[in-house]
């Protein structure tokens, strides 16, 4: 999934199903990946979808960066190779702890 909202400072961003290329509908906290404009990939959640006389809008929630292998594996629905079990989760939470520090700040 890719959008041309900025991503980097966002926790959340609002993309239609219309500007993305999925053959489905989302779910609520589907989780997705999600390509800024640096091309650098992102895990997101679905946070909330709204829906509008012409689209469906999904409100994503960013998480972290992750590297290009990790969000092709991701998007492809493979398993984490042997002995990086746990690797994807780690990712999230860390994502996870940015997001709540960030919200804690003046």
């Amino acid at each position: 999934m890719s959008t041309s909202e900025a991503v980097g400072g966002a926790d959340r961003v609002r993309i239609a199903h219309s500007a993305t290329s999925l053959t489905h509908g989302l779910e609520p906290h589907e989780g997705v990946v999600l390509v800024d404009d640096g091309g650098e990939q992102h895990l997101a959640v679905v946070a909330d979808i709204e829906f509008e006389l012409e689209d469906t809008v999904y409100v994503l929630e960013v998480g972290a960066r992750v590297p290009e292998e990790t969000a092709d594996r991701l998007v492809a629905g493979a398993g984490e190779p042997a002995g990086e079990e746990g690797v994807t989760e780690v990712i999230r939470l860390l994502g996870e702890l940015r997001r709540r520090v960030g919200q804690r700040a003046p």
